[in-house]
């Protein structure tokens, strides 16, 4: 089978030309989602994932990878694990991103979000748009169930 370069550049776009681990996927995850939001907002960010994980019976990745959930993943796996390796502070924020990952997917982490399954960004109006009862403000982030 022939492969032409318009093929291998099309499968690198997709993000599915170069192998990653879960811990990679779920690090550029925190790194690109909450990396102004210092090591408690990365962590929130975590228990997000890892809670609607558990709640729906699904793996980390496929998380991360469904359609329309991660801003930051859109432009697929393998470029955004780059990207968030060429952050302008990437000793910082990815190896608190990594170690945070780790931790999430060995279930070492302690839910700062009381089980929240979503989180927004509150914005410009300093108020979430999908403000619940329960919910939980961690930095500029809001979590909820």
């Amino acid at each position: 089978m022939k492969i032409s370069l318009i093929t291998l550049a099309a499968f690198a776009a997709a993000g599915s030309l170069f192998a990653y681990t879960e811990r990679e996927l779920l690090a550029a995850t925190l790194s690109l989602e909450a990396a102004n939001q210092g090591r408690v907002g990365r962590e929130a960010v975590a228990n997000v994932v890892i809670n609607r994980a558990k709640a729906r019976g699904q793996s980390v990745e496929q998380i991360l990878l469904a359609r329309a959930q991660f801003s930051s993943l859109k432009a697929g796996p393998s470029a955004s694990i780059a990207k968030a390796r060429e952050h302008r502070n990437f000793k910082t924020v990815w190896s608190c991103s990594y170690d945070i990952a780790g931790k999430a997917i060995a279930g070492q982490l302690r839910d700062r979000t009381n089980g929240a399954q979503y989180f927004e960004n509150i914005g410009a109006y300093g108020r979430p748009k999908h403000y619940r009862a329960g919910g939980v403000t961690i930095k500029n982030q809001y979590f909820w169930r």
